[in-house]
């Protein structure tokens, strides 16, 4: 009995444990091309609720930007939607869907493919942002090996009868 109190227990503290935001990988295509990895719930600055919202220091590789990182300016759908990168001054400026969910303050990204459109209105780019973290988390490993433990320790304990020998 002692052992599925410790599986309890265990399942308890694994289910408390923090939840790690996803990692997602950027690829910007088109008249302008730039790489870059970004936290699914970003820490953000310059909030302004329902219009846009800065990511500072995005890692990864932008065109005419010196240095490993830029700023990202995202564009809600109020503000027509789309992405700016920044480094010492403004470089690219889109327009298009909106790439998150929920409000400015605390966005959520969203993954998927996504047309961008250029000043002038033309579609120039294209951003497929990508989830990389499909490996399971510790704790989802962690609840499959204590589920088969106790499966094995329920089988392990039922009774056996040995069949009636007959003459």
């Amino acid at each position: 009995m002692n052992f599925f109190k410790l599986g309890a227990m265990t399942a308890a503290f694994i289910a408390s444990a923090p939840v790690e935001a996803a990692t997602f990988a950027y690829s910007l295509t088109g008249d302008y091309s730039a790489n870059w990895v970004l936290n699914s719930n970003p820490a953000t600055f310059n909030v302004q609720i329902g219009q846009i919202f800065r990511v500072a220091d995005a890692l990864g590789t932008f065109q005419d930007i010196a240095g490993p990182g830029a700023t990202l300016i995202f564009y809600s759908s109020s503000e027509f939607g789309g992405i700016g990168i920044e480094g010492d001054r403004l470089v690219l400026d889109t327009t298009g869907p909106q790439l998150y969910s929920g409000p400015e303050s605390s966005p959520t990204m969203l993954t998927g493919r996504f047309l961008l459109m250029n000043e002038t209105g033309r579609l120039a780019y294209t951003l497929t942002v990508s989830d990389l973290s499909a490996v399971p988390e510790v704790g989802t490993w962690s609840m499959m090996i204590i589920g088969f433990g106790l499966a094995g320790v329920s089988v392990r304990r039922q009774k056996r009868t040995m069949p009636a020998l007959r003459a």
